[in-house]
């Protein structure tokens, strides 16, 4: 389970660019334009920013559409996950990367 929702939250940033994580925040895609310095052209850049806004669709309702089971199901099933990749004031999420609770 927990490798299925990792690639379902990769997958749903890479093609709206945001999803919401009830109870951590939201994670979203930050584009860097290319930079040109006297040397070199750095090419652009693409990272994971994390927000305690709401932003993005929830993780929850990416479950539900994704197996087609009702929120609820979907609520658990994130519930669950949480608790599985969730240590030490950390959230790790394989193929994204770590929220750390500074």
């Amino acid at each position: 389970m927990v490798n299925e929702v990792n690639k379902l939250i990769f997958n749903t940033l890479v093609e709206s660019g945001a999803i919401y994580i009830p109870e951590v925040g939201a994670l979203a895609i930050e584009r860097t334009p290319a930079a040109k310095s006297r040397s070199r052209v750095a090419g652009p850049t693409l990272a994971v920013a994390f927000s305690s806004e709401r932003d993005g669709e929830s993780l929850a309702n990416v479950i539900a559409t994704a197996a087609s089971i009702s929120a609820d199901e979907a609520d658990d099933i994130v519930r669950r996950w949480l608790a599985k990749v969730s240590s030490d004031g950390k959230v790790v999420i394989e193929g994204v990367g770590i929220i750390q609770n500074n």
